[in-house]
């Protein structure tokens, strides 16, 4: 049984290595009424042996009993709770453990409800961490107490080699995504999502960090939606689903076979929302109107994450993020279809576990091995932190269909 001692090491690496708590500093975490008693408890010893002053504030949880689609529906496109928002003003620093104040709210509903995108930041100085290994199982694992500066240079390799793969010129590369699913999808040319996220903190971009979740983002909508084929996938950020087929004409989603309740309510809401426009979208503001644009290709970077898997299921923020970090293990691939500003933005994900991702010439996954994980640069930094065949290899291979 894991007890609150085996948490500690490992919030203590978020919050002196990722928040970067200093003595005298007010940090709040902020939680909800399904996290984990024991997982909020370590956080804030962990914030108090740095030497702050922490408070820790509960919020009733709207996805309780929910499933993967109404978690992403009710806890991704929301307003934050204004007390949140207020508490979280007043903080140096911020440690969201709940399924309530998800960063894609603040490319959307919160943008319009709460304030500007980067105040929370600029404004007012908080420093927010987006906290995803926020269950027991990863909490206590090597997946938590990972050295933070080798996970960075592993991210920022992983960039060069993206960069090295294009010839820097990622306008014209070419793109191909398989899986055994059956996924298969080509498009040319790309931009970053994320390329502030190594080697210097994002301070001028987003106003948050990330503990638990580090990605390379292209952007298959740059400079023009090209991508063409399909992806075959049974998992959303949120959690299991039947498998569903989305297929992609000329960088949009054109059709879903499957999915279950998630592959109707897509469809439904597409059609629905095929007017919307993008005009001034902090994310990915597309020329044409729709919801339904191939707007996001990542993949993870962390050799170490791990699915926990159905364990938490309607347990709402222990669902979510007991089944979300599968898709921040290393060569894990995540491609998202969104749209829309405010009220009306949406950014829906799914998942692949065993990619292969072929840039141009270059192997950048290779059947869900992340291959930047065994070059010699990696190999030679791994070894300040100990043996480079244990930490950069993969705890977690799942099943295909991810069973959990």
């Amino acid at each position: 049984m894991i007890q609150l001692s085996d948490l500690i090491a490992g919030a203590k690496n978020c919050v002196d290595n990722v928040a970067k708590v200093k003595p005298g500093e007010q940090v709040l975490i902020l939680a909800d009424t399904t996290n984990d008693p024991d997982v909020i408890a370590a956080y804030r010893i962990a914030a108090e042996l740095a030497g702050a002053e922490v408070s820790v504030l509960t919020l009733k949880s709207k996805i309780a009993g929910a499933g993967p689609d109404a978690i992403l529906r009710e806890g991704y496109f929301v307003p934050w709770p204004e007390i949140a928002w207020h508490a979280m003003i007043h903080a140096d620093v911020c440690l969201n453990l709940s399924g309530y104040v998800e960063v894609h709210s603040l490319f959307g509903c919160a943008s319009e409800h709460v304030q500007k995108f980067m105040d929370l930041r600029q404004k007012y100085g908080t420093r927010l961490v987006r906290v995803q290994i926020a269950v027991k199982e990863t909490l206590a694992s090597a997946y938590a107490r990972f050295p933070e500066p080798l996970l960075q240079f592993i991210g920022s390799r992983a960039y060069k080699q993206v960069f090295e793969a294009t010839n820097y010129d990622t306008s014209k590369a070419v793109v191909r995504l398989t899986d055994p699913q059956g996924t298969d999808l080509t498009f040319t040319g790309f931009g970053f999502v994320t390329d502030w996220r190594f080697e210097g903190e994002k301070e001028e971009t987003t106003p948050w960090w990330d503990f638990g979740s580090y990605n390379v983002g292209l952007q298959p909508a740059l400079p023009t939606p090209n991508a063409n084929g399909v992806i075959v996938s049974s998992a959303l950020h949120t959690g299991p689903i039947p498998e569903m087929k989305i297929f992609v004409k000329d960088g949009r989603g054109v059709h879903i076979e499957g999915g279950g309740v998630a592959g109707k309510n897509w469809l439904a809401d597409w059609e629905r929302n095929k007017h919307v426009r993008s005009d001034g979208r902090a994310f990915s503001a597309h020329k044409e109107p729709g919801i339904n644009w191939l707007e996001e290709l990542m993949y993870a970077t962390h050799p170490k994450a791990f699915l926990v898997g159905r364990k938490y299921m309607y347990q709402g923020a222990e669902a979510d993020h007991g089944w979300f970090t599968g898709s921040r293990r290393a060569g894990t691939v995540h491609l998202a279809f969104g749209g829309g500003v405010g009220k009306e933005y949406k950014h829906r994900d799914v998942e692949l576990f065993a990619p292969t991702l072929i840039i141009n010439e270059t192997t950048i996954i290779d059947q869900g091995r992340l291959t930047i994980l065994d070059s010699e640069e990696v190999r030679e930094e791994a070894k300040k932190y100990g043996d480079p065949d244990e930490l950069l290899s993969y705890d977690w291979i799942p099943e295909i269909p991810p069973i959990g």
